[in-house]
């Protein structure tokens, strides 16, 4: 049950599913050069073979690389202390016979007697041969069990979707050559093809014609861009697609599979938007969240401040990829605020959707803000405040006497980390209130496969919750039966308010549960005892 207005319902589910192989192409070393004191040797150290070559006092072995290892290469080395005054000595070089830079020292210190590790370097220069000195004493042995790396991937051309408003003048898609270099320079002829989106109505390019090439220089990483013009009409129409293709390549060896879609989002407002999936992350990802409210009270809801500052949070690895970031606005008033400054710039909102209730609009605003989180650079996201400002928020009228005055914000950072669990994360979001409803109203999510429950969690984002109310509903129905949610704020025990202006998160430990981000709420939910494996959609009761 409901009694009072939820205006935003966004809901993100992470569920892990699916294992991927982090190396599409293992090679191996090959012994070339024996010396003294070495038994049990094989030809190739890697998997074939299943043994073990073992270094005794002031032995020695080169293994040439069966291809070379190029600079940021990760070559992995399963090792075993078999003695306790045992001890190795490791060395890399591009040449055979020379030109050998010391890479790492093994003995007690830094290994367990009689366990395996699997020691893994990035290589900081072309790499073709490693030469193993053994620095044991007479009769104490170390063994190499196996030596492997990720052999460079075919070159190929990838290219990533572009969701944009249909205000916003241009598309651009960004080609990016992968993998290893080729041989020399080549060109990529390239198709924009309709789908729901009409070319000339919808979406031209400025020769009016929908080929074109792109011509690479060769080296991986260089990056061309296909540039499509949006127009802008007044027609009310949803998302509206295209489909971006390679056609022909003139080096053979490059592979041109990759597609990508472009969406265009209407910029007229829908109303009363119902609750879709949005967007999807299938990979080694996790998201981490923040969120503000322009209220500095519960009730009355009519005093505002002129900005709301926060940091995230979870804090985001050093080491991970930003892939999406999005900023969420909502306010109350009778026309939108479609640009609001964050971090001091301005944005423009990619999206807008409205809610009428008694006459009082209200609007929730949306843009994609990944170009500026990247530009804040990964390293700096958990020191920084972000700050939002110049929102337009109507506190005057029957906004007022009726409590519902709206303003705030949240956050929204998706990331890429190899190390991170393989997960799929959907987003959800629809525009839609719902005050004083007798039975709960249910929201089907689905678009996922839950191979393992472990770290599966929920996160909620909705507008203009008190606390001290009660009368409230949030529960998860799945295969294992429904539970509710709780735990947040005054959330908690025979008090059922899951909508109560709080930032809350029990997948983290300590808990965080801020209870003064009033009009708002973020709360994320673990939810692995609530989910089955194999479990494919899960229903939200509010």
């Amino acid at each position: 049950m409901i009694n009072k207005i939820i205006l935003t319902f966004i809901l993100l589910f992470s569920a892990v599913q699916m294992v991927r192989a982090q190396c599409s192409n293992t090679e191996y070393g090959i012994a070339t050069s024996f010396a003294a004191n070495i038994t049990n040797t094989n030809n190739i150290l890697g998997a074939p073979n299943n043994q073990s070559t073992v270094f005794g006092a002031n032995s020695q072995l080169v293994v040439r690389l069966a291809n070379p290892v190029l600079v940021g290469t990760q070559i992995t080395i399963r090792l075993r202390r078999n003695t306790n005054n045992a001890g190795l000595l490791i060395y890399n070089s591009d040449q055979e016979a020379s030109g050998y830079n010391n890479l790492a020292q093994y003995n007690s210190t830094n290994t367990a007697l009689g366990s395996t590790i699997n020691v893994t370097y990035t290589a900081n220069r072309t790499i073709e041969y490693l030469l193993f000195l053994g620095n044991s004493n007479n009769g104490e042995t170390f063994s190499v069990d196996a030596i492997s790396y990720c052999a460079p991937d075919d070159p190929n051309i990838l290219v990533d979707d572009v969701s944009i408003s249909e205000n916003s003048g241009s598309a651009i898609f960004n080609a990016v050559h992968d993998g290893s270099a080729t041989a020399g320079s080549f060109s990529v002829n390239y198709l924009i093809t309709a789908g729901s989106a009409t070319a000339g109505v919808d979406y031209t390019t400025s020769s009016g014609v929908y080929t074109g090439t792109l011509n690479f220089n060769g080296t991986s990483g260089d990056t061309e861009q296909i540039t499509v013009l949006i127009t802008d009409d007044l027609d009310f129409e949803g998302p509206e697609t295209y489909t971006i293709s390679f056609t022909s390549v003139s080096d053979a060896s490059v592979v041109i599979t990759d597609t990508a879609t472009g969406t265009i989002n209407d910029n007229d407002i829908p109303a009363n938007t119902p609750l879709t999936l949005f967007s999807e992350f299938n990979g080694y990802f996790d998201y981490a969240l923040t969120g503000g409210s322009l209220r500095d009270t519960s009730n009355p809801t009519t005093s505002i401040v002129a900005s709301s500052s926060n940091t995230l949070t979870t804090a985001v690895p050093a080491t991970a990829q930003i892939k999406k970031a999005y900023l969420f606005w909502t306010h109350s008033g009778a026309t939108p605020d479609l640009s609001i400054t964050f971090e001091n710039q301005t944005v423009a909102a990619d999206y807008a959707n409205q809610y009428v209730i008694s006459s009082l609009s209200f609007y929730a605003l949306f843009a994609d803000v990944t170009t500026l989180i990247n530009g804040i650079g990964v390293s700096n996201l958990n020191s920084t405040t972000f700050d939002f400002s110049d929102l337009n928020v109507d506190n005057s009228g029957s906004y007022a006497s009726g409590n519902v005055t709206l303003g705030g914000w949240s956050l929204m950072i998706f990331y890429e980390e190899p190390t991170l669990p393989a997960v799929s994360i959907n987003l959800y979001q629809g525009f839609i209130g719902y005050q004083n409803t007798s039975t709960p109203v249910s929201f089907a999510l689905d678009g996922f496969y839950a191979i393992s429950t472990v770290g599966a969690k929920a996160t909620f984002l909705s507008w203009e919750g008190d606390p001290s109310s009660g009368g409230e509903l949030l529960s998860l129905t799945t295969s294992l039966g429904t539970n509710e949610l709780s735990g947040d704020g005054d959330n908690i025990g025979a008090v059922d308010n899951p909508f109560n202006g709080t930032i809350f998160d029990n997948t983290v430990v300590p808990n965080i549960n801020n209870t003064t981000t009033f009009g708002l709420d973020l709360d994320t939910y673990d939810i692995s005892t609530f989910i089955a494996p194999a479990e494919s959609s899960v229903t939200a009761n509010v």
